[in-house]
């Protein structure tokens, strides 16, 4: 069977099994595939854009894992808590890499920080916040 589509998406058959000439509507079938891409989002916080906001928190030093002893302070209940400084940031923070200086020693609730979570989308929105 000869088939011709013509410029007005018409389909003339040309065959034993159809007259010739008869105009036929175009049926169009788009079958979709699914591919599973990861939607990554403009507020996907990565190591290049921390702003280290989790780094303005109280942190408790619950175990020891090697925090230097200049790095620690004393809460009002005796705790043991990362020192922050007067401008409120941990004074383990470098302040021009934003990166923690004691990183392999840094406490446990540092380490359980996950970064691009809930949580630190939540203290960098408190941040943004604050900073108005």
């Amino acid at each position: 069977m000869a088939l011709k589509v013509s410029a007005s998406n018409t389909l003339q058959t040309d065959s034993e099994y159809g007259q010739p000439g008869v105009k036929c509507a175009i049926i169009l079938i788009y079958v979709y595939t699914a591919i599973n891409i990861k939607n990554v989002s403009e507020t996907e916080v990565t190591c290049s854009n921390c702003q280290a906001c989790c780094c303005r928190l109280e942190v408790m030093i619950i175990t020891d894992t090697g925090v230097p002893d200049e790095h620690i302070a004393l809460d009002k209940w005796g705790g043991n808590t990362m020192l922050r400084l007067e401008d409120g940031w941990c004074s383990a923070l470098d302040r021009e890499t934003f990166m923690c200086s004691i990183y392999e020693n840094r406490p446990w609730v540092c380490r359980e920080f996950e970064m691009d979570s809930y949580e630190c989308h939540n203290e960098r929105e408190v941040q943004v916040v604050a900073s108005r």
